[in-house]
């Protein structure tokens, strides 16, 4: 399905595809893990990622799961996503608008659905088209898994780093992404019907 837009404030090009590659094993040392060890595993689920720009996470957890798991990416641009011949073959990319429907040949599909740093794309502090389009996903009992980080509660050191903080919350700002909201993901996706079964809120560790 074609995508709708594209306002994606981190870009796209080079350094952001190595900024999300590093984004990727920072969040994976913090966690202790890709895939949360509480999702039971079966041989025939299904595994979906909503922007999934290089497709970084799915290529780690497919290393991890039995090759009939099928995983597919999708995101709003086709402009990172890696080349066929470098994937295994039960890994698929396509563009979808996570702000849009899901087509009806997606509806229910997925045992699991993957997000992961939204808080810099996410506009006006609501996330709840993004929650009710990864729902229609999960088929009845699915797994949502999500990463996120408060980036307005920054740890930095000197005063360098919080000039830096400060700029980039600035431009943050001038395109309405605010980031009230982070805190809030267990309520919010409970509001929407979810159970949450595992929530945690921890700082990164000083040497990451």
């Amino acid at each position: 399905m074609p995508a709708a837009t594209d306002d994606y404030v981190l870009g796209r090009d080079l350094h952001g595809s190595i900024r999300l590659e590093a984004q990727h094993l920072l969040f994976k040392m913090h966690n202790g893990y890709a895939l949360n060890p509480k999702i039971p595993i079966s041989s025939d689920m299904k595994i979906a990622e909503i922007g999934t720009g290089t497709g970084i996470w799915l290529q780690d957890i497919a290393s991890q799961l039995p090759e009939t798991v099928q995983l597919h990416g999708y995101d709003v641009s086709a402009n990172q996503f890696p080349p066929a011949s470098l994937c295994p073959p039960n890994l698929t990319f396509a563009t979808l608008d996570a702000f849009g429907d899901v087509p009806a040949h997606l509806v229910e599909t997925y045992d699991v659905v993957h997000l992961r740093f939204w808080c810099a794309i996410i506009r006006g502090n609501d996330p709840g088209a993004l929650i009710r389009h990864a729902i229609r996903l999960l088929k009845p009992g699915g797994y949502l898994q999500w990463e996120d980080a408060d980036m307005g509660k920054p740890t930095m050191r000197g005063d360098e780093s919080e000039a830096f903080h400060k700029l980039g919350m600035s431009v943050l700002r001038t395109f309405n992404v605010l980031l009230d909201w982070i805190g809030d993901i267990p309520k919010l996706v409970a509001d929407h019907g979810l159970t949450v079964v595992d929530s945690a809120t921890r700082p990164f560790d000083s040497t990451l």
